[in-house]
């Protein structure tokens, strides 16, 4: 049996080396090894706790010399604390022999508390014919509120340098998408800012793309490529997500903890943040509260430069409107003018050659006004992005006639893949619904959404109204929706919203793809 004087200098040696310790993982090797080691005993082995209070993790430790002996000490302590693990409360601080724990074995067990959480417990075994006596439970508990204290300040410090790299992402983010850059150029780089503020191995700013599966909008960190394998396992989870409003956890089953963090813009769009890390044991609350306050940053930032964005693009259409007009108003008028004076001079006229130039002038003048006015309809026309244009102008149209100014989400390439009759008939189901809505809604507020992929193209229209009628009166509206929808392949539908108001799903595929949805899904509601 050691002598409790002699076992002081060490006990002090082994505080030191823990305040030493600049790492939290470091610190709980140098634990085990010194408990073990100070209080003679066979194995220590220590349980960290993680998600619902799991044991994700044990780290052993043998005072004995290296060999099969300490290798088998540690792998009997191993066994003996997930006996006792299923018995003892983890806020217990026990000495004591039993069979419970191992047959013939004297044992000891003493929680670790950081934050008034109990982060750990700590397992001491020896032989029977060792008992842990008082003086070694008190030397234990000093050396396990040395190594409380020396974790609580390594948290701390961990928790400064997350806020500075989360104050240096946040205004990484802001420089990049400060105005003119487009939203989506910029979500290239907020993945890359998350995995330099969390190490995560991988960050995805995931959307719902409208066919029941998140769409992968940007993707950075060392493990991109492992993203859609593992969104393949829990898309249910990431579309869930959407609708939170906290950070969620999701463990991944190997050693890795998948974090789904809302991405809540009010302009651009909402989606998810998508974080992979390389441990299981759920996040600190320093932790949680960064990530949160990154994504509302984020959020604040891409809707900034959507509505600067949005701003821009208005006053561009209201310079191309007025040129319109000017033209229209003034050019043709005078060119119409000009036109029918040089009729009027050409009766007059008797040489045949002079009469002849005069009528190809008229014909030139003719020409030139038809080309003029094929000029003012370019520039009625959105300048580069057809289809989000065309949208945002049939919103603008209807909102004397709403008393509100509708919200226009758009993702994907919609420019690119609504072209032609589909956007003709994206435009004609579009002014369907804000008509609707007009009539028979009794809105205050409307969320339009265009979302194209490689697949297709969604039209979704979201009002707080009085949401479809219990009765079916009329169909009118909704069945055109649907005939053409399926005059494309597509189709629509109609259904109550959440909490209220109704909610309008009209979709097609492009380019010969599959459709966005079943396009055998029928509309289920009457026109609202």
């Amino acid at each position: 049996m050691r002598s409790p004087s002699a076992s002081r200098p060490a006990l002090l040696e082994a505080a030191l080396d823990i305040a030493g310790c600049v790492e939290e993982a470091q610190l709980w090797d140098v634990l085990v090894d010194h408990a073990a080691t100070l209080l003679d005993a066979d194995a220590a082995v220590l349980g960290r706790f993680g998600l619902g209070g799991r044991v994700f993790d044990l780290m052993a430790g043998s005072g004995l010399p290296a060999g099969e002996a300490a290798d088998a000490a540690v792998e009997r302590a191993r066994r003996a604390y997930a006996s006792l693990s299923r018995h003892e409360a983890p806020t217990c601080l026990v000495a004591g022999t039993g069979r419970r724990a191992a047959a013939g074995k004297a044992w000891a067990l003493h929680p670790i508390h950081v934050g008034g959480d109990v982060v750990a417990r700590l397992h001491l075994m020896r032989g029977a014919d060792r008992p842990f006596v008082d003086a070694d439970v008190v030397d234990l508990d000093v050396l396990v509120r040395a190594a409380e204290v020396r974790v609580d300040q390594v948290r701390r410090e961990d928790g400064r340098q997350r806020r500075l790299r989360a104050l240096e992402a946040t205004a990484s983010i802001a420089e990049v998408l400060a105005p003119p850059t487009r939203v989506d150029e910029g979500l290239a780089h907020v993945a890359q800012a998350a995995v330099r503020m969390i190490g995560a191995s991988a960050v995805a700013v995931l959307q719902e793309s409208g066919h029941g599966r998140p769409d992968i909008l940007a993707v950075a960190g060392p493990a991109a490529r492992t993203v859609p394998d593992l969104l393949f396992r829990v898309d249910p989870q990431v579309l869930a997500a959407t609708a939170e409003t906290d950070v969620v956890l999701v463990p991944d089953g190997r050693d890795r903890l998948m974090v789904l963090v809302p991405l809540n813009a009010h302009l651009s769009f909402s989606g998810v943040l998508m974080c992979l890390l390389e441990r299981s044991d759920g996040l600190r609350s320093d932790e949680t509260e960064a990530l949160g306050s990154f994504a509302d940053q984020t959020a604040l930032a891409l809707d900034r430069a959507q509505a600067v964005a949005d701003r821009q693009e208005l006053m561009l259409i209201s310079d191309r409107d007025r040129i319109a007009r000017d033209l229209h108003d003034v050019v043709i008028q005078r060119l119409f003018a000009t036109g029918l004076r040089l009729k009027g001079l050409g009766r007059h006229l008797t040489d045949e050659l002079s009469g002849t130039r005069l009528h190809e002038a008229i014909t030139d003048l003719d020409l030139t006004i038809t080309d003029i006015r094929g000029t003012i309809f370019d520039l009625k026309q959105a300048p580069g992005s057809q289809a989000r244009d065309t949208v945002r102008g049939i919103v603008r149209e209807y909102i004397p006639l709403l008393g509100f100014t509708p919200v226009v989400r758009t993702s994907g390439p919609v420019d690119t893949v609504a072209h032609g009759e589909v956007l003709d008939q994206v435009s004609a189901v579009l002014r369907e619904c804000l008509s609707n809505v007009m009539r028979h809604a009794a809105a205050g507020s409307v969320v339009v959404e265009l979302e194209a992929t490689g697949r297709g193209v969604v039209l979704r229209v979201t009002d707080d109204g009085v949401g479809l009628p219990a009765t079916v009166d009329r169909r009118s509206g909704l069945a055109n929706m649907t005939a053409r929808a399926r005059a494309l392949g597509g189709g629509s539908r109609a259904y109550d919203g959440e909490p209220g108001g109704t909610v309008v799903e009209w979709w097609v595929p492009v380019d010969g793809g599959e459709p966005p949805r079943d396009a055998a899904a029928e509309v289920g509601a009457a026109e609202h």
